[in-house]
């Protein structure tokens, strides 16, 4: 999971007030209400995107009696709650960054930061999930699992520092990008030839 399991009951308030500020976006974006909310107004693609994973993140919910640990999908559901109430704080703190102008930084902040989630409940396989050609990093599941959960909440990091450089230098949004995650990748590398020296050890 993105935060200790510790803070699970939270799913449910972060779904709550995801539905009700993407529901609130939506109207706007519609000119269903008559507030004076118009500088509210965002990107239209970032919105639908945003919303599927709301939607999703709800409907795997339906679906937990398939997986093998029912507690599973209720993890999921609060990472993925966690990742949109994120972006919900930040469109409502500064909604300009979020227009049709930035959509490249968004959909690059959005992708990277997403791809992490699931990888941190699937097993190792050859299209999902951190892989680092060395030999040193161990390939155990659990390994694996720890691989993952390192780089998703890293992703979320990333995501973040993007918002926070495109509101105050924009033009370095590409170079902090690329700097970011090279910066990711060799501290993924580093953890994992610490976990196959905590292995030898044991």
């Amino acid at each position: 999971m993105l935060i200790p399991e510790r803070f699970a009951k939270m799913r449910n308030p972060l779904g709550i007030f995801n539905g009700i500020v993407l529901m609130l976006f939506l109207f706007i974006q519609l000119r269903v209400t008559r507030l004076p909310l118009t500088y509210l107004q965002i990107s239209n693609s970032f919105l639908i995107l945003l919303t599927i994973v709301f939607l999703l993140s709800q409907g795997i919910l339906l679906f937990r009696k398939k997986f093998s640990n029912e507690e599973i999908p209720n993890k999921m559901n609060l990472d993925f709650n966690l990742f949109t109430f994120i972006f919900c704080i930040e469109m409502l703190l500064v909604p300009n960054a979020f227009d049709e102008s930035n959509y490249d930084w968004l959909s690059s902040a959005f992708i990277i930061s997403i791809i992490g989630i699931p990888s941190m409940y699937v097993q190792r396989n050859p299209f999902w999930g951190v892989r680092i050609p060395s030999n040193k990093i161990p390939r155990t599941p659990e390994s694996w699992i720890k691989m993952n959960v390192l780089y998703a909440r890293l992703s979320i990091i990333l995501s973040v520092i993007l918002f926070l450089v495109q509101l105050t230098i924009p033009k370095l949004v590409d170079v902090v990008l690329v700097i970011s995650v090279s910066l990711i990748v060799f501290i993924l590398v580093k953890y994992g030839h610490s976990l196959g020296k905590i292995e030898i050890h044991h």
